[in-house]
């Protein structure tokens, strides 16, 4: 009644209207029908409004459906981008942290075989230098009583069993010396 003369001043006479409501509830707005003269509405006139508003209720829930999916759509994006970017960062730290144990890992196998190397010349230096030692105490021996026996033959007081048994002695450490050579030949070949 309060906007009669706003209606009346517009120049309508009658008026109807039917409202527009989704499948959920929700009222989107009304679906109106005016005319400038006074008139009852026929029962085509309902039907058309009803089915007016139905198809207008649809298309309002379409669009707010389009909207949901477009938002959803957009959030999803947002989402699977954020995921990629630290699935890139976990990558990333991951390939850093590979080539770190690689490089650990090379150099745990080269301390590994310095140990080893170092190892081995030391047993093999050890092995080496008994024999080695022995045919140069042998040598020195030998020379020891060369200079022994020269001087013997010098003075002119060199007896025959002197010489026998000189060279008797001379002859097992020659015995040793070969030996320790032998050996330590050997074990360069090993």
């Amino acid at each position: 009644v309060q906007y009669k003369d706003l209606a009346l001043n517009a120049g309508l006479q009658a008026c109807w209207s039917e409202p527009i409501i989704g499948a959920d509830g929700m009222v989107f707005g009304t679906f109106a029908m005016y005319y400038k003269t006074p008139q009852t509405p026929t029962e085509e006139d309902i039907k058309f409004i009803e089915v007016s508003a139905n198809l207008a209720a649809v298309v309002f829930e379409n669009d707010s459906n389009r909207r949901k999916l477009l938002s959803a759509n957009t959030k999803l994006k947002q989402t699977v981008n954020e995921r990629n970017a630290e699935l890139e960062r976990v990558n990333l730290s991951l390939k850093a942290l590979i080539e770190e144990n690689s490089k650990q890992y090379d150099r745990n196998i080269n301390a590994e075989k310095m140990l080893t190397t170092t190892s081995l010349i030391c047993g093999f230096s050890h092995e080496i230098s008994t024999p080695v030692g022995t045919a140069i105490t042998a040598t020195s021996v030998i020379e020891e009583k060369l200079i022994a026996l020269t001087d013997k033959v010098s003075a002119g007081n060199l007896s025959r069993s002197d010489f026998v048994n000189t060279l008797s002695d001379l002859k097992s450490t020659l015995d040793i010396n070969k030996k320790s050579l032998t050996k330590a030949s050997e074990l360069l070949h090993r």
